[in-house]
């Protein structure tokens, strides 16, 4: 699996380590270069992005993208950003801090079914890596 990782402070880089580890391809983007740079050292399968756009030329479609910003007005404008410019079927996982209540009411505006392009937004507490092992 490829998706991209918004956010590399300690929560976002380790999930990205992680992700690396067990096989998925990151593209990694956070406002700090140096972060950037952290993470794209860290393993051949982690890509470093220079902004949203670049981020998401990186990705295959449909385009899953993982948000590990601060809740509250820096989530909600990645968000919105994102939403501008993802289109029907692609992913926003919000994995920080936010209110649930946050994202039902950008779930339900994507899905009307007025709207042009729809998007998942999903609230995620943690991503589960499961190896089952037979003997």
């Amino acid at each position: 699996m490829k998706f991209a990782m918004i956010g590399l402070g300690k929560m976002g880089l380790n999930l990205v380590k992680n992700s690396a580890d067990n096989g998925h391809e990151v593209v990694a983007f956070d406002l700090n270069a140096d972060f950037v740079k952290e993470a794209a050292t860290y393993s051949d399968k982690v890509s470093p992005a220079t902004d949203l756009d670049d981020m998401l030329a990186q990705l295959p479609s449909p385009k899953v993208v993982w948000v590990m910003v601060p809740a509250g007005v820096p989530t909600n404008a990645t968000i919105d950003t994102l939403i501008e410019k993802l289109a029907a079927g692609d992913i926003i996982i919000d994995g920080g801090n936010s209110n649930y209540k946050d994202n039902l009411g950008k779930t339900s505006a994507l899905l009307l079914p007025e709207l042009s392009s729809s998007m998942q937004v999903l609230q995620a507490v943690c991503l589960v890596h499961v190896t089952v092992e037979t003997s």
